[in-house]
């Protein structure tokens, strides 16, 4: 079940706890571990980062009892935090990170939404143009305002770190992403 912690008005953004996480990280790593080793299988030598338009990180995971809940709570959570019940679509992939990897400042073009989800973080921040969220196991971040950001090592580590990320699309960023380059990416589901 996902407890809301923080609902910011001024920045847009809620942080969320999933005690389904917390409750059972050692098997939420495991199912990651795994849906990367299909990743690996479709996707020989690629970042399963950077090939976000190519997978979604719910149709890795099929067969995992687990995630099929994440799945669920997290379509909750964009429900409730998008107001609204007209169409939505989402995309998610999956971050494994070593300290060198973590992502510099970035964005996110096209969406209403952009969020995140806390597997394995470790000791890490994620740092917004305008605040910071300290970054802890089972944490489920969500903006309207997709601002830019970075991770940061706030301690070494030895294991990637693991986080599910999402981007969430109306209508008009489908529309969009359309005339830009004739397609929706192949990742992209229903909400």
């Amino acid at each position: 079940m996902m407890k809301l912690l923080v609902r910011n008005e001024a920045f847009g953004f809620e942080l969320h706890r999933c005690e389904l996480i917390v409750a059972n990280q050692p098997a939420f790593v495991e199912g990651a571990k795994f849906a990367l080793g299909k990743f690996d299988m479709l996707f020989p030598n690629k970042s399963s980062t950077w090939t976000f338009q190519s997978y979604n990180t719910f149709a890795l995971t099929a067969g995992i009892p687990i995630y099929h809940q994440l799945y669920h709570e997290l379509m909750a959570v964009i429900r409730s935090f998008s107001g609204h019940s007209e169409p939505l679509w989402f995309q998610s992939w999956i971050n494994f990170h070593r300290p060198e990897e973590v992502l510099k400042w970035h964005g996110h073009r096209n969406c209403v939404h952009h969020g995140y989800i806390s597997i394995r973080p470790h000791h890490t921040k994620t740092v917004f143009e305008a605040y910071e969220i300290a970054n802890e196991i089972g944490n489920l971040y969500i903006t309207r305002q997709v601002l830019k950001h970075k991770v940061e090592v706030v301690e070494p580590f030895d294991t990637p770190r693991i986080t599910i990320a999402f981007d969430v699309f109306n209508q008009r960023n489908i529309e969009q992403i359309y005339a830009e380059n004739k397609y929706v990416n192949l990742s992209v589901l229903p909400v």
